[in-house]
């Protein structure tokens, strides 16, 4: 990618309900005179296209042929051309289903204006009953639109887990039309950062490249210093002297296991926005029994050769106003969205640890 620049835009973009805006990335050419440009909008999957037969029947068979044509081909290989093509599937289904909604949606909005003129024209004593029954089908088309969210009862199965993001939503519900990012403060050197709340000699609404300027410099490695460097020293001591039992060692570094895979991915919690692969939780969960055994390879794999392979634990960072000045980056608080399919290697993990 010599000679090309990433633009990044946030966008009032809405294809699923979701907390964080949609994200316009494009590539294009730093030469002079260039105007090619490459990249796409990033748009959410709807995990509803899950609900429809035809579209689950072509992501299995899509599935199957996938797996059955790979023979001994690298497994990491694998998974990434499939969740490539799984991607692109997903996309589509998702435009066509959204088009066909918003015909559905289109077709009651018209029944509803010649109910009214009707009504209007010759009264008639059932006019509520049918208006109320349009206004209903109406929501349940809106409704598709929607990403899934968590059921109560789903979440219970989940021993020992909590889903606060349900329990945040009943105590502080989401109000539309909040105020979103306007302009933020331009820094040129987060090594001298002008002070907290306060406005800057210039801002600028190119939000995301302001932003990655500053994380860019908050996840920087810091200099280390003979006072980080001796707590340093004396942290490794005294856990090389705590140390681990060699059982305890044993059970923890084992191969991950199918059952544990098909565990994980079957109650995955639903609604969650995806990494950067934009494929949801819900599709690991609807075809669990299909994908696990790929992934068993894939990450005992990762365990053999004990590392990960390149852009698996990438994520995208969403950031969320807390309080503040909006135009301070330091009164966002980032949250990384991750792919589905890296949180579940790291909740086996944690199932693990919990029952050491």
């Amino acid at each position: 990618l010599i000679n090309h620049i990433w633009d990044s835009e946030i966008t009032d973009l809405l294809i699923v309900n979701s907390d964080h805006s949609a994200i316009k990335s494009t590539l294009r050419s730093a030469i002079p005179g260039s105007d090619v440009l490459y990249g796409h909008d990033l748009i959410t999957i709807n995990p509803r296209i899950l609900e429809e037969d035809n579209y689950r029947s072509s992501i299995e068979k899509l599935i199957n042929d996938h797996t059955n044509n790979t023979g001994d081909t690298n497994i990491q290989k694998v998974i990434g051309s499939l969740k490539y093509k799984v991607r692109k599937l997903m996309l589509t289904m998702t435009k066509e289903y959204t088009t066909k909604v918003k015909l559905a949606i289109k077709e009651i909005d018209n029944r509803i204006n010649l109910l009214h003129e009707s009504q209007r024209q010759k009264p008639k004593m059932d006019y509520e009953q049918r208006k109320s029954e349009l206004f209903d089908k109406k929501q349940d088309e809106l409704i598709k639109l929607s990403a899934p969210s968590q059921s109560l009862s789903h979440n219970k199965t989940l021993t020992g887990e909590q889903n606060s993001s349900i329990f945040w939503r009943r105590i502080f519900p989401i109000t539309r039309g909040r105020k979103g990012i306007i302009k933020i403060n331009k820094v040129d050197d987060w090594t001298n950062p002008p002070t907290k709340n306060t406005l800057t000699p210039s801002q600028t609404q190119e939000i995301a490249k302001e932003a990655s300027k500053y994380y860019e410099y908050l996840y920087s490695p810091q200099q280390e210093t003979n006072q980080t460097r001796t707590a340093k020293q004396r942290l490794m001591k005294r856990l090389r002297e705590w140390g681990v039992e060699k059982t305890t060692s044993q059970r923890a570094g084992e191969d991950i296991t199918i059952e544990e895979i098909n565990k994980v991915m079957t109650f995955l919690p639903k609604g969650k926005a995806p990494g950067p692969d934009r494929i949801p939780n819900e599709f690991y969960s609807a075809f669990a029994n299909l994908i696990a055994p790929l992934y068993l390879k894939f990450y005992n794999q990762m365990h053999s050769r004990t590392r990960v392979p390149t852009g698996f634990a990438d994520g995208l960072i969403s950031i969320l106003y807390k309080k503040g000045i909006r135009e301070d980056i330091r009164n966002y608080r980032p949250i990384t969205l991750l792919n589905s399919d890296y949180k579940i290697l790291t909740k086996i993990l944690a199932y693990r640890s919990r029952a050491l």
